[in-house]
Parts: structure tokens; sequence; C-alpha cells
């Protein structure tokens, strides 16, 4: 079969190649639901397989709904793909022909058997990092030109799209072993997942990856990418799962515990405690007591006055309180690990039982906390543990967790100005803050076009 010629494309259409905006294609005819489109390269290129010479195999078409905009409004359009397909000539001695079958690389799609233009996958991940599916498909019910409502693809084709995108998103970043990591858990509504950090010295806290569960096989998965040789120390939460599998893998003398992490349980149990102490109590009686000391100075004369009553009151509430203040002190400011052992050897009996996790923990973390405390914490008040976990807590507070992958993206891939490359190494965890907080803000999407 003869090889195309550059005439084909002499009925290219100027204005809708302009309004088609895909640097890959020309129209050559249709209107602005219907666009006829055909690459303008029509150059016979090598086996993609051996590089040999090819032929031309034939000229063929497929529908792909896209994504356009009329007069600043966004619709669904149909483009008519056009493209050949090569066969390969070549015929290699002692063997068959190569005889492979191909047809030229785009990027305007994600794969050869896709129905949908990657510009269309990409509007479904931008919407999907803001809001649920349900309502990602409510807002491109606007999109739809009337009479072709089957132009909008169905929650599970959606949730393959956003599983897809992550997947490529992963297969382009190379994983690069950092000297310390930081691995923190969290408890959704929805899973429990652990976020990696990278801290390397002089550098800012990067989150690198993003475990969708809490168990000792995915753990171990991970921790089998990192290179424990040249690990200079690791640091993870007071989640028991977490820290007996690290301490199986890791040598112990690597392995840190945040204290910052079990100051939330101290903070936690306390919660339960006063909850049901004061239950009938209005919500914010209770939370003057949950603020930590140096919050309660900025609350006012007369709430601080219902404070001391309450626990004149009530002796066990006042005894609790006292354990509570006195060792979310010593955590936030960072004293010296025998001060915490001092707190414990004065706990009474109903104090015990208040605080039995963090009781618990400080036994059998307590090398692991007196080593996070000699030298491998942040600054007084600089919390990374804290950071990461409002972080998590923005997230789900504001934005639906509706899978893995869309949490993952979320933490990964939310900065939609850089290109995840073989540079790549995490997302700075300000950075993503802001991401975050400009998404709660203003919603996120003008700013965050891609």
């Amino acid at each position: 079969m003869a090889k195309p010629r550059p005439r084909k494309l002499k009925d290219v259409d100027p204005e809708l190649t302009a309004y088609l905006d895909i640097d890959e294609l020309k129209a050559i005819g249709g209107d602005e639901y219907n666009i006829k489109t055909m690459s303008p390269n029509t150059e016979v290129p090598p086996c993609v397989e051996c590089g040999g010479p090819t032929e031309n195999h034939g000229k063929f078409d497929k529908i792909l709904i896209d994504i356009v905009s009329v007069d600043r409004r966004k619709q669904f359009a149909r483009l008519h793909y056009y493209f050949y397909k090569y066969r390969c000539l070549n015929k290699v001695p002692g063997h068959e022909n190569c005889n492979a079958l191909f047809q030229k690389q785009v990027g305007f799609v994600s794969s050869e058997n896709a129905k949908i233009t990657r510009r269309y996958e990409d509007e479904v991940m931008r919407l999907a990092m803001y809001e649920s599916l349900t309502d990602v498909r409510k807002d491109m019910k606007s999109y739809i030109v009337k009479g072709h409502q089957k132009d909008l693809i169905s929650k599970p084709a959606m949730s393959k799209v956003i599983k897809r995108w992550v997947e490529e998103k992963d297969a382009h970043r190379v994983f690069i072993s950092p000297a310390a990591l930081l691995m923190y858990t969290y408890h959704s509504s929805v899973n429990d997942f652990i976020v990696v950090a990278d801290v390397e010295p002089h550098s800012p806290c990067r989150i690198i990856e993003v475990i969708p569960t809490v168990t000792e096989a995915a753990i171990r998965s991970f921790l089998a990418k990192i290179d424990i040789g040249g690990l200079l120390a690791i640091v993870v939460d007071c989640n028991p799962i977490l820290y007996e599998t690290v301490k199986d893998i890791v040598p112990r003398s690597k392995v840190m515990v945040d204290t910052d992490s079990l100051r939330r349980v101290l903070r936690d149990e306390f919660k339960i405690f006063i909850y049901e102490r004061l239950k009938r109590y209005q919500k914010y009686v209770r939370e003057l007591f949950l603020a930590g000391p140096d919050a309660q100075a900025l609350i006012s004369n007369e709430d601080r006055a219902k404070m001391r009553r309450l626990q004149k009151n009530d002796e066990g509430l006042e005894n609790a309180y006292s354990a509570y203040a006195g060792l979310y002190v010593l955590l936030q400011k960072h004293r010296d690990i025998s001060e915490l052992t001092s707190w414990k050897e004065v706990l009474n009996e109903t104090n015990q039982s208040t605080f039995v996790l963090t009781t618990s923990y400080m036994e059998t973390y307590i090398e692991e906390l007196a080593r996070y405390r000699q030298g491998a914490h942040p600054k007084e008040g600089d919390s990374i543990y804290d950071e990461i976990y409002s972080l998590n807590q923005k997230i789900e507070s504001y934005f639906p967790i509706s899978t893995d992958e869309v949490f993952r993206a979320r933490m990964l891939y939310s900065d939609f100005s850089k290109s995840i490359d073989k540079k790549w190494q995490g997302i700075d965890v300000s950075e993503l803050k802001s991401i975050i907080d400009n998404m709660i803000k203003t919603g996120g999407l003008e700013e965050h076009e891609r």
C-alpha cells in the first residue's frame, strides 16, 4: 500500500484546529461537536520492535470523547481520529519476518485502547482532587451537549481513570533512598495509612510516599525499596504495628519514636476521660481542658475561673488534668526523658487507668523516645508530626476520601505546576499545606488548572 502523502491534510481547518487546541492534531473537517482530526506527521516510521523498514498497513479511525471550550464554557466533543497502522518488512536470517503491526504513539491519549482523551482524564482528576466522584459527575453534567448524555463516563470508569493517573505518576518517578525517614500513621474515618517523609539534613521535610494501609506486609514492602544499610535513622510514631515491624527490619539503634506522637496519644486518652466526665457541659468547656498549657494562657478570665471551679468540685478531674497538663508540658518543651519516668511514678491508680496507653508506650518505647530527644527532634514549637497530622485532618475534613488513589494523589501530586519525572523527590510539607489551604479557600480550580 502506498505511503500516505501530505496532501491528505490539504483540507486543514485552521479555525477548528485552534479550537481543538491539541498540538499533535489538525482538524480536517466537522463542527464544534464532531471534529475530524489527523496527525500532520504522515511519514512512515521504522519498526518499533526491531527498527527495520515498514509499510503502510491501512487507514483506521476511532471516536474519542474530549473536552473543549466554547466561549470559555467547557463542553464535551467527539474527535473522529484518523490514523495509520504500519507493518514491519524486516526479514531476519534464519527467522520468520518480524511482522510487527503498530501505530504511532501519541500523547493526547493515555493508551491505544482509550475511549476518552487525556484532557478528559485530567479534568476528572482535577475535580476529584476536591470533591467526591458523585459531585464530579454532577459538575461535568454541564459539559453534556444535548442528546449526548453518554459522553459522561460512569463513576467506576472515573475510578479507573484515577487509578491509572496515579500509577502513571508513580511510574515516572525514581525512588531515591534517603538518609533519614519519618513514618507516621493516621487513622481516618475510611482507612488507616502511613505518610512517609524524607528528612535530609538542611533540607525541607518532603513527603515521598503514602502507604494506604497499616499492615506488616505493606510496611515491609515499602522498606524493601530502601537501602537499609545507608539509613542513618528512622522516626516512627506510637503505632505498635509500625514500631514492631520497623524494629524487626532496621537495627534498633537507628529507630526513634517521635515524642510529639506520644503527646497525641496523651491528648486522645484525656479527651475520652474529659468528654465522659463533663458530658453534661457544653463542648467548648470540655475543649478548654484539652487545650495545651500554652493555649490556656490565651483564654478569658471567666473561662479560667470556670475551669478552677470545676476542678475544685471534682478531685478526680483535678488530678487527671494536673497529670495531663504536666506531661503535655514535658513533651511539648522537649524536656529530658528522665522527667517522663518521674511523671509516671507519681500517677495515682485512677490516672493510671486513664492514661493506660500513654504509660504503656512510655515503657515500651523508652529507649527510642530518649534517642529522639537526644538529637533528632526539631526546635521547640516546630513539630513535623503535628504539621503532617493537621494536614491529614484538613484533607479528611474538607475533601471526601473516596479511594486510596485519590488520597495518595492529594498528598503526593497536588502540585500540578511540577511534572513528575526522575528528578521528583517528594513534595515539601509546607508547600503542600499552602496548596491544601488554597484548595479550601477558593476551591483551587482556577489556580490549579493543568
